[in-house]
């Protein structure tokens, strides 16, 4: 169901929908990707790849405990941190509350709803990069984004005024900048 919005859906807490993308296989650590091995060409000079469990340690590291300054709608999502990091999405995302869950599509266009505006003032409680490559963040006002892999495109992104921190590729590989998180 939509509220009217364009580019939003609504459904309970109950019956919330799978979400999409392809399961990435990293294998064990130091075979396929790992800590510190360089990125595939085409992946941009200075990134590397990450084991998925370091990546659940770094992105907590870069995020929790900071607070949200601004949350902006349009083709994408920008929930600006203050340190300053900007959490951007560029593919459609789910924010569940307490009582309801809250579809949004980019791609369509959105305005932020009284749920994400009500992020502003409130602190990443936790980070954490799924075994597919999704992000999901957890506010201490008890909300939770997620953001889906997606096979076609770069679902979202971390970065400072310095450059980005670490970027979701598609298909569900996540790269990190050289330097490592940087807050």
């Amino acid at each position: 169901m939509t509220d009217g919005r364009v580019g939003r859906s609504r459904s309970s807490g109950a019956g919330r929908p799978a979400g999409r993308g392809r399961r990435c296989r990293p294998g064990p650590p130091g075979a396929g990707f790992g800590v510190g091995r360089s990125a595939p060409a085409g992946r941009g000079a200075g990134a590397r790849l990450v084991h998925t469990g370091v990546m659940q340690n770094l992105i907590t590291d870069v995020l929790a405990g900071h607070r949200v300054e601004s949350v902006k709608g349009g083709f994408q999502l920008d929930i600006t941190l203050d340190g300053p990091v900007t959490v951007r999405v560029e593919n459609e995302f789910r924010l569940a509350g307490p009582s309801e869950v809250e579809h949004f599509y980019p791609d369509l266009t959105f305005e932020p709803s009284e749920a994400l505006l009500e992020l502003v003032g409130r602190s990443v409680g936790a980070a954490r990069v799924t075994m597919a490559g999704g992000l999901e963040l957890a506010f201490d006002s008890g909300h939770t984004l997620s953001v889906p892999p997606d096979a076609r495109r770069a679902p979202w992104s971390v970065f400072t005024p310095h450059g980005a921190v670490c970027t979701a590729l598609e298909g569900g590989e996540v790269v990190w900048a050289a330097a490592g998180p940087t807050a």
